[in-house]
């Protein structure tokens, strides 16, 4: 499942889905869902201009997502010459300690993870039981391809 950066003014008001421990906990537990629990774009102006890497990587992982998606990278597809002109107006839209086409994103990310769970604002185990889930999905994802293989004339 997906969440989306929306707010709903009667539950958890203020927060975006993406980020509220209740959403989430309204799917796991009164809906049973117990797969994986994916956030949209977490570049989207709706995270980046009000949110910190920081608070994004522990808000959502606290929450309860299981993968953070960070993929609205705008210079990816632009020809060489508008890319400068792009990272320049990427500075100014980005907020705290992260910009939106940055290549480090991956390891501090990570160590956004590491460092909530060593002060204690993130449990080790609630990151493990993400991976739980992810790692779940995958051999589930492996065994319907294995299924659907057929091969076609004598094995030579």
């Amino acid at each position: 499942v997906m969440t989306s950066h929306l707010v709903h003014q009667h539950v958890d008001a203020g927060t975006p889905v993406t980020f509220s421990a209740e959403w989430l906990r309204i799917l796991r537990e009164d809906l049973g869902f117990d797969g994986v629990i994916v956030a949209d774009d977490l570049h989207m102006g709706a995270i980046i201009r009000h949110y910190t890497l920081q608070e994004t990587v522990v808000q959502g992982l606290t929450a309860g997502l299981d993968l953070l998606m960070f993929s609205n990278n705008p210079l990816a597809a632009q020809p060489q010459g508008i890319r400068h002109d792009l990272n320049a107006t990427m500075a100014t839209v980005s907020t705290g300690d992260w910009v939106v086409a940055d290549s480090d994103l991956p390891a501090k990310v990570i160590f956004e993870a590491n460092a909530a769970v060593a002060a204690g604002h993130l449990a080790a185990s609630t990151i493990n039981a993400a991976y739980e889930r992810v790692i779940k999905l995958k051999r589930k994802l492996v065994r319907l391809r294995a299924d659907t293989i057929s091969l076609q004339g004598e094995p030579t």
